[in-house]
């Protein structure tokens, strides 16, 4: 149930971030994961896996209550983002 709330937490997270006129003035822009760039939209995002990536990495974190910490996955990459996702709800139980 963990992994399925997070699922519908990040994707709601990034829907939200799409409402607003440009990402740029979002999230996505003040983290880089969109930049300002010399296209019809006048903006470029990175991969969709790495948004997805990125918004399950702080739904876990959050659900989880385990928190971001000094030690954080590194912005952009999926791999570090990606790898929390069945670690936290294990931890959480082991510690609840």
């Amino acid at each position: 149930m963990v992994c399925i709330g997070a699922h519908w937490f990040a994707c709601t997270w990034a829907i939200i971030a799409g409402f607003a006129d440009s990402p740029l003035d979002t999230w996505m822009g003040y983290f880089d994961y969109c930049w300002a760039a010399d296209t019809e939209k006048g903006y470029v995002c990175v991969e969709p896996w790495d948004m997805y990536a990125a918004t399950l990495y702080f739904a876990m974190m959050t659900i989880t209550s385990i928190g971001y910490g000094d030690l954080a996955a590194t912005p952009k990459n999926a791999t570090e983002q990606a790898s929390p996702g069945p670690i936290a709800p294990a931890l959480a139980l082991t510690l609840a």
